[in-house]
């Protein structure tokens, strides 16, 4: 049965390809059906886009709030990243009707399994999660918008953004696992790992890859022992504080001055 890391890097795949180095190379650019979508602003494909890397984030801080057994801090982690989605999935309704209702049925799995994860005691848990989460992905799947309206550089930090969820996914539900007793053969965190350090160096803004370098070269080493040890906080510390410098990198410039 596959679990939930692998269908993460299959989807994952639709917005880049980790054989390719290339960021601007990537399948991003493409829209999943083949045919290019008209009339969509570069708003709109960057928050389309933005939900994708969501979709990873609300698994991963579902999996951090059971690892925390559902403590204040992790309930409210997970309780923005839902309503961020949320906004997000019904602000892309007139071009994405079936997102927003695949959002709402994935938060209700969780808000109704919240008290289970918060135990972190019964060993199919992580196997609902994965059947839920399937779901989402499956929808997200068959959405990609082309992205030629996209700037390069613009196209290269959302790609950085994804692999980071997906890095910081695989490496929460990898913890789960350990403590439930189920075995992960693959969490994709190599190649992730290898795809995110490219992107980052192909990255314009030299502030920023410097920034972003000297935060991974503390984390790699880390991410890369996850089956030898656990750091949960050092992982999400780290993540955060990636995370922030690549959204701020996004804003339009009329927000970021306001």
């Amino acid at each position: 049965m596959k679990h939930l890391l692998l269908l993460m890097v299959t989807v994952g795949s639709v917005l880049m390809n980790t054989a390719q180095v290339n960021a601007d190379e990537s399948p991003v650019n493409k829209a999943t059906d083949g045919q290019t979508q008209v009339n969509l602003s570069a708003d709109t494909v960057r928050q389309r886009l933005l939900l994708q890397t969501l979709a990873y984030r609300s698994s991963a801080e579902f999996s951090l709030y059971s690892l925390q057994h559902g403590d204040r801090k992790s309930a409210q982690r997970l309780d923005t990243v839902l309503a961020e989605g949320q906004t997000l999935a019904n602000a892309l309704k007139p071009n994405w009707p079936e997102l927003a209702p695949a959002w709402q049925e994935m938060t209700q799995f969780v808000n109704d399994n919240r008290a289970l994860a918060a135990k972190a005691e019964d060993v199919n848990f992580s196997i609902r999660l994965e059947e839920n989460y399937n779901k989402l992905y499956a929808v997200l799947d068959g959405s990609i918008p082309d992205t030629t309206v996209l700037d390069n550089e613009t196209r290269r930090i959302l790609n950085m953004l994804d692999s980071l969820e997906h890095i910081v996914s695989a490496y929460l539900f990898f913890n789960i696992n350990i403590f439930g007793g189920l075995s992960v053969t693959d969490t994709g965190i190599e190649q992730q790992n290898k795809l995110f350090k490219a992107l980052t160096a192909e990255l314009d803004d030299a502030e920023l890859r410097t920034q972003v370098e000297r935060k991974w070269g503390f984390l790699e080493s880390t991410l890369l022992a996850y089956n030898e040890r656990s750091a949960v906080f050092i992982v999400t510390r780290t993540c955060d504080s990636i995370r922030e410098l690549l959204l701020k990198k996004l804003q339009p410039e009329d927000s970021a001055e306001s």
